[in-house]
């Protein structure tokens, strides 16, 4: 399919057909195609200053950018640092936390903990730290090393949103077990709030704390990557705030700038910052367009979307995704073949079984059949094929999405698993 034009929600194919996008792009194109204040503080940026070397010089531009990003975070988040994706990001998270704990004369701590069926990107770093899709990583080793796999608190005995005291007491004993095996040697740990590409699965919010907890007690680093999650994907700015915890480091892209151009962030927390000043290092990572001033007028734009009428647009994420879940559950559920349907604000799974009684799951051939008939009937989809853990329809929706346009989303998606019953 060749697409060339968008507009709002809608992709147009070379034909003229119109497809809602219910992937965002790539997850990234948050507030839709064709925002013309977007594209206008791009075009004013480029006219004034379209590149500037942050290595030499201060740019008015990135540091606004960075002052309004860290208006967001809490109040121990003192540094942002700027990159072109969310691969590099989780690059440079990883590069953070083992020279922090270098310069605190620790250089035994340099193992980093990751959850199974997690994704950081494709960087060999990142790639080294994603957990999912591990077989395409084949012959592209050896990789970083001293990465730790964590198990996924995650049953399939429990539906979205009634998790059971038991199955999370089990995940938390699991997790105090592993950071105990493993807490002398572990300089952080880097997690989603919500699994992305694994299957949008959200981690229990006293999992997280306990996480939290535990890593404080032991000198070890919390990283969240909010690559997806971040800038109003989950119906607040960032999903930490979910969980009422503070990280240590916050991975950013996709949003950052509604996907117009390539941009990511990391913020820190003021103790990584003051161990850097300390020992009078610098934080040695560099990439040519990292704070491009074209790229953070896009995300300046951005944010005043995000931040108009009282953060509205954020108000209509928390809506429609209330909405768009209680109507698909109510058409959904009882079909034979769906056994559940997550969300995180406009983050939504449809979880596929061959069979409710068994919670086989479909296939992935079975699968990409179905997310092929949703594009021929309109709608733009993804799945997430993660065995053993879930055989998913996943959507990324845009945060401009209409109840009119939901109701067109689950009469097309019923309508596309109808022809499997």
């Amino acid at each position: 399919m060749n697409i060339v034009a968008g507009k709002g929600a809608y992709l147009y194919d070379e034909n003229g057909r119109a497809y809602f996008d219910g992937l965002c792009g790539l997850w990234n194109v948050s507030l839709g195609y064709g925002n013309d204040a977007i594209i206008s503080a791009i075009h004013q940026q480029l006219t004034k200053l379209p590149y500037a070397n942050l290595c030499e010089y201060r740019n008015d531009t990135a540091y606004e950018l960075a002052e309004r990003i860290l208006a967001f975070l809490h109040e121990d988040m003192s540094k942002i640092y700027f990159t072109c994706t969310g691969s590099e990001s989780n690059e440079l998270a990883i590069k953070i936390i083992r020279k922090y704990q270098a310069l605190q004369g620790r250089p035994y701590k340099n193992q980093i903990a990751v959850l199974s069926s997690s994704y950081h990107g494709s960087y060999y770093g990142s790639m080294s730290a994603s957990q999912f899709e591990d077989g395409h990583k084949r012959g592209y080793g050896p990789f970083l090393e001293k990465f730790v796999c964590f198990d996924l608190p995650f049953c399939r005995c429990c539906m979205h949103g009634q998790l059971s005291e038991e199955c999370l007491s089990k995940m938390i004993i699991c997790l105090e077990s592993e950071m105990s095996a493993h807490k002398d040697t572990l300089a952080g740990v880097i997690i989603e709030p919500v699994i992305g590409s694994g299957g949008i699965i959200p981690l229990p919010k006293k999992y997280l704390q306990k996480l939290e907890e535990l890593c404080h007690k032991n000198d070890i680093l919390l990283a969240c990557d909010e690559v997806a999650t971040g800038f109003g994907r989950t119906g607040t700015m960032f999903a930490y705030e979910q969980y009422d915890i503070s990280p240590d480091i916050l991975c950013m892209s996709k949003g950052i700038n509604s996907g117009y151009l390539p941009l990511g962030a990391v913020a820190f927390h003021r103790k990584i910052e003051t161990v850097f000043e300390k020992t009078q290092e610098p934080l040695f990572h560099l990439s040519t367009q990292n704070g491009n001033p074209a790229c953070c007028a896009a995300a300046l734009a951005t944010l005043d979307h995000l931040e108009k009428d009282d953060f509205s647009i954020l108000r209509n994420v928390r809506d429609m995704s209330q909405l768009l879940y209680s109507q698909l559950s109510q058409v959904l559920l009882e079909h034979p073949h769906v056994m559940d349907i997550r969300r995180a604000g406009l983050m939504i799974a449809i979880d596929l079984v061959e069979s409710k009684a068994s919670k086989e799951l479909i296939s992935e051939n079975r699968l990409l059949y179905i997310v092929k008939s949703l594009r021929h009937n309109g709608l733009i989809a993804e799945y997430g094929y993660n065995p053993d853990v879930t055989s998913c329809i996943t959507m990324f929706l845009p945060f401009i999405i209409q109840p009119a346009e939901v109701e067109k989303i689950i009469s097309i998606i019923n309508k596309s698993l109808q022809k499997f019953v």
